[in-house]
């Protein structure tokens, strides 16, 4: 896949200094990228190696870079945007 332009969503797990870990979903409507990657199938992990920029002026998402949300084990969901 060569790089462009297109809408990214992201998938981490983060730890606070509690040892507390929580899932983050990062939405980036329009994003730049640079480099080049391709998907992989099998049983062997594999490791894409790309950057991307966040764009604003994406169709509706309102001069937004992105947005994420925090998801905890054992509290309650927490939206935010930034």
């Amino acid at each position: 896949m060569t790089s462009g332009k297109c809408a990214l969503y992201i998938d981490a797990l983060a730890e606070d200094k509690c040892s507390n870990v929580y899932r983050i979903h990062f939405y980036i409507p329009k994003a730049d990228f640079s480099g080049e990657f391709t998907f992989e199938m099998g049983d062997n992990q594999t490791v894409h190696s790309f950057e991307a920029e966040a764009l604003s002026g994406a169709c509706g998402a309102g001069g937004t870079f992105f947005t994420y949300t925090i998801f905890g084990a054992n509290t309650e969901d927490v939206a935010a945007k930034a």
